[in-house]
């Protein structure tokens, strides 16, 4: 945030939670749109972590199950699970793209309109 924003508005007279409302605050949401949009596309990117980590089974009782072990323990079958169930396990792949996906879109609209204002 230019340093010369915050000075504009302190001659202004604004107060400091006026600063932080009005100046600080809008121009941090891009910041924060993306970072979220990363994250929660990056959350479903863990599986290798969750496998070396605890393995097939996702750990005692699958405490450290995320979607992709899910996917890989019904599709492929585990250690002690059940046997592997390929349609259930393609029903998880498509409920994982289609909540991956659009967010990938938002964030792809996002980065290619700023990359044009720059």
């Amino acid at each position: 945030i230019p340093r010369d924003l915050i000075e504009a508005a302190y001659i202004d007279g604004a107060s400091d939670s006026q600063i932080v409302r009005k100046i600080i605050f809008p121009l941090t949401i891009p910041t924060f749109q993306t970072l979220s949009i990363l994250l929660f596309i990056w959350t479903f990117n863990v599986f290798d972590i969750v496998y070396a980590l605890a393995g097939v089974q996702a750990g005692p009782f699958r405490k450290t199950d995320v979607l992709g072990t899910l996917f890989y323990r019904t599709a492929f079958g585990g250690l002690g699970s059940s046997r592997a169930d390929f349609g259930l396990g393609a029903a998880i792949a498509v409920i994982v793209f289609i909540m991956v996906m659009p967010l990938s879109l938002i964030y792809a609209y996002i980065a290619d309109r700023r990359s044009k204002n720059a």
